[in-house]
């Protein structure tokens, strides 16, 4: 029997609500969750997560096994559920169906509206640049090259397809002097060649190459409005920092990084598209990296 306040009748402290025996107590000074509270999952907020994003993306790329009559392939998420949905239309599904024509269209206007805005644009950089033309004839000045050359641009009216007969970068037009102005020279020296002359298999094999590319070029450059020779225009400075740019990086790829750098090595090379020669300092310095450089590979 116990009392209203739960003593025993025998005595002895209070066991209830809010009053656990001794041996159900925490012990002081001992956490009653040792291993703390658990970690909620994580949810992307309001404007989204970067982590949820990346996992979504990751996900969507991920290749799975989609079966078509015998044959199995591995294709995208993304894609198994787009043939998916398409799969659905075609069997009658009207949602899938409304999803699939609606999206469908949405495509076809939003590349019609890209096709157009490029149409507009370059039908008025061609009204443009023949304006300027126009006036710099009338007035008989001169200005800086205009690429692409408006008369290099043909437009269909009836497709609208846009077509650039002309180099449309300043780098392009001039590695296409480059190729005219040196050409000549560089075939001579060629045909002159112990191995040419030797009838060497190899050599007349790339002969021949370079001659289909640089006929290429040349009746490009026959067809191109600007006649202008930008190769032989350039300063020696312009003409130096065109080939650091366009040339040397793919000529140089597999050079140690010493010779990359070396200005008689770059000189060395195009000797013959510049017409200047190293200088000495410049031939001794490259000789003590190459000392380097084979020291570095023994």
């Amino acid at each position: 029997m116990t009392d209203k306040k739960g003593r025993g009748s025998g005595g002895g402290d209070y066991v209830g609500y809010r009053n656990p025996p001794k041996s159900g107590q925490f012990v002081k000074g001992r956490s009653g969750n040792p291993r703390g509270r658990s970690r909620r999952p994580k949810t992307p907020g309001v404007c989204g997560d970067s982590e949820f994003d990346a996992m979504i993306l990751e996900e969507m790329d991920r290749l799975v096994s989609i079966r078509e009559g015998e044959t199995i392939e591995k294709t995208s998420l993304m894609r198994a559920a787009t043939r998916a949905i398409g799969l659905k239309a075609a069997k009658g599904d009207v949602k899938a169906y409304t999803a699939v024509s609606a999206k469908r269209a949405a495509i076809e206007n939003r590349m019609r509206a890209k096709r157009e805005e490029t149409l507009r644009i370059v039908m008025e950089y061609k009204e443009q640049a023949t304006w300027e033309l126009m006036r710099r004839k009338r007035e008989r000045t001169s200005g800086p090259e205009i690429l692409p050359h408006p008369d290099d641009i043909d437009i269909n009216p009836k497709t609208g397809a846009i077509i650039f007969n002309g180099p449309l970068t300043l780098d392009q037009k001039i590695a296409q002097d480059l190729l005219v102005s040196t050409w000549p020279a560089f075939e001579r020296r060629w045909r002159n060649s112990p191995s040419f002359r030797a009838k060497d298999s190899w050599s007349l094999r790339q002969c021949a190459k370079f001659r289909r590319q640089f006929g290429t070029v040349v009746r490009l450059v026959a067809k191109r409005a600007s006649k202008t020779n930008s190769w032989d225009l350039a300063t020696l400075e312009e003409r130096m920092d065109h080939l650091r740019r366009c040339h040397w990086p793919t000529i140089s790829r597999d050079f140690p990084p010493e010779f990359v750098q070396s200005e008689y090595c770059f000189k060395s090379i195009f000797r013959h598209w510049l017409g200047i020669e190293p200088t000495e300092e410049e031939q001794q310095a490259f000789l003590v990296e190459a000392r380097k450089v084979y020291l570095r590979l023994q």
